[in-house]
């Protein structure tokens, strides 16, 4: 399963992927966000609750489109969920309680608990995400950044280590953020972030990593060995980790036994 191929080779690649490609020859691509708020999250904002989100989306939007085409609009229902649990249900309980509506749809779930210590948690291939809002004086700056960062991990990104503390790029490894503001001003997209991001953008969001081409898996995989945080994991072996677990909850044992094997292969 891993493509072997020298660094250097793919730098290259990178570097091509990087020159050639061009807002301009790439239709703006529309992902739909379903917004899910628990009660604590509704009730730390009450009436200002959506247009606050309307503003965290916006800003959201504004980075990706102008640097991948890719645009977010907020769902105009907001809607109610719950969960019980840890870090390990929480996700879980999204996808429970709210159906994915198309291949271009996100579910993000925002909570103001404290059960988990992750200011957010997504996956690689997986369209829910879940955002928790800690205490701060400037909750939608953080909101802005997480959410950004967390739909960054849903197309394949990976956390990349900074080599100074100016650096403020939007994968910044997660312990770097937690207990400081989280980023003056924008955010930018690292190098390595944006070739991962321009090669996956155009992914189906209802489907799983067995969608990517080989040369899409080859140029993740050793962006990842060439560029990735020493604590950040791959973001292939984390999809096919997720597939596994999908097809265990189907309760397809041997489909999950398979896939299982690619993610020993991978590791």
């Amino acid at each position: 399963m891993r493509h072997k191929r020298p660094i250097a080779v793919l730098l290259v690649v990178a570097a091509s992927v990087a020159s050639s490609w061009s807002a301009e020859t790439h239709d703006i691509r529309t992902i739909t966000v379903v917004a899910a708020v628990d009660e604590e999250f509704r009730n730390a904002f009450g009436e200002q609750l959506r247009e606050m989100l309307g503003e965290v989306v916006s800003r959201v939007s504004e980075l990706y489109e102008s640097e991948l085409q890719l645009r977010f609009e907020l769902d105009p229902r907001i809607r109610d969920w719950s969960y019980e649990g840890g870090a390990h249900r929480v996700r879980s309980a999204l996808r429970a309680a709210i159906p994915l509506e198309s291949d271009s749809t996100l579910v993000v779930g925002f909570t103001a608990r404290d059960e988990f210590s992750e200011a957010g948690l997504a996956a690689a291939s997986d369209p829910y995400v879940v955002i928790r809002r800690r205490p701060s004086v400037s909750a939608n700056d953080e909101l802005t950044y997480f959410l950004a960062h967390e739909v960054a991990h849903v197309f394949y990104a990976f956390h990349v280590g900074t080599e100074t503390g100016a650096d403020c790029h939007l994968m910044r490894v997660a312990i770097e953020i937690i207990g400081e503001e989280p980023c003056p001003g924008s955010p930018s997209f690292h190098p390595a972030t944006l070739t991962i991001l321009r090669a996956t953008r155009g992914m189906d969001l209802s489907s799983d990593v067995r969608q990517l081409e080989a040369e899409t898996l080859t140029l993740i995989i050793e962006t990842y060995e060439a560029h990735a945080a020493r604590a950040s994991t791959n973001p292939i072996e984390i999809a096919f980790v997720e597939l596994a677990q999908r097809h265990q909850r189907a309760g397809d044992i041997n489909a999950a036994r398979e896939v299982a094997e690619v993610v020993v292969e991978i590791a």
